[in-house]
């Protein structure tokens, strides 16, 4: 009884942190943005999003360890190439840790299934950072979403995609 009072206690508190630094975190970067006007909104998103996710991580006790040449060096990996050509970096899906460990080590929208643009808080905070929505059911949506990438990847701006387009345990690729 005890055991499960704390797990439960522990996961509302977590829920709760996530809530409030979201907000702080959103906050922060809007306030950064409205300073800094000049700057494009990739290079915000880029600074205050790394910095939210590795608070999220280190709140739910997720160490992330990260090596390369620029991870060695406490940098994120470029989004873009030396000739500033957006880079697209293919990831397995194996949990919602997925999300905030990909904004940690590399500058790159990611893309996700269409009903989350519409959670409450998430969603806009999606959005807001550039998120690509996709529906999987509907190949219109899918040409769409091809586009932004092609958009994205013009602009030099990195994109991150999971190609099974859901979470599945083990480390087999999935269809």
């Amino acid at each position: 009884m005890f055991t499960r009072l704390t797990t439960s206690l522990r996961f509302w508190t977590r829920m709760l942190i996530f809530v409030l630094a979201t907000i702080a975190f959103w906050g922060l970067m809007e306030a950064d943005g409205l300073l800094r006007r000049k700057r494009p909104r990739i290079e915000l998103t880029n600074r205050w999003v790394p910095r939210w996710s590795g608070f999220l991580l280190w709140v739910f006790g997720i160490r992330v360890e990260a090596r390369g040449p620029y991870a060695n060096n406490g940098r994120l990996y470029p989004g873009r190439d030396e000739r500033g050509v957006g880079r697209v970096f293919i990831m397995n899906h194996r949990s919602g840790a997925d999300i905030p460990i990909v904004f940690t080590i590399v500058e790159a929208h990611v893309i996700s299934r269409h009903d989350l643009a519409h959670w409450p808080l998430i969603g806009a905070g999606a959005r807001r950072i550039g998120t690509l929505f996709v529906d999987r059911s509907n190949r219109r949506s899918g040409a769409t979403v091809l586009r932004e990438i092609d958009k994205s990847l013009d602009a030099g701006e990195g994109v991150a995609m999971f190609p099974e387009g859901t979470a599945f345990p083990g480390d087999e690729v999935r269809e």
